[in-house]
């Protein structure tokens, strides 16, 4: 864990402060903690709070730059000649037998280790 100083401009700060109230963001952020697994007890300080705006951000951002990515890869796909795409099919039908191979493979091996209660 880093530790940080970090100065925060009045949205932010009432951003932050929201967070800690019974409010509407106060609720989404609680649901969102308990979708990924952690306890909503982490926004009773303000560092906690702050620490989960972060994480929540940070899952947008990456699923943004997700989006972007497949914006990008539909420009070259439109872009891209017909016998290039072709070469290319010919590649992932040579290959997704092996993916589902490995695929099963793996999911075999995680059903078979025991579940920690």
């Amino acid at each position: 864990m880093k530790r940080t100083t970090v100065t925060l401009d009045d949205e932010a700060a009432q951003v932050v402060e929201a967070s800690g109230a019974e409010t509407a963001l106060r609720q989404a952020l609680e649901q969102w903690l308990v979708d990924h697994g952690e306890s909503p007890d982490v926004l009773r300080s303000e560092g906690g709070r702050i620490r989960a705006l972060i994480q929540v951000a940070g899952e947008a951002l990456q699923e943004r730059a997700l989006d972007i990515g497949y914006a990008r890869m539909a420009e070259w796909w439109v872009e891209t000649d017909s016998g290039r795409r072709a070469a290319r099919d010919r590649w992932v039908g040579r290959e997704a037998p092996r993916w589902a191979a490995e695929d099963a493979a793996g999911e075999g091996a995680d059903a078979a280790k025991p579940v920690r209660s």
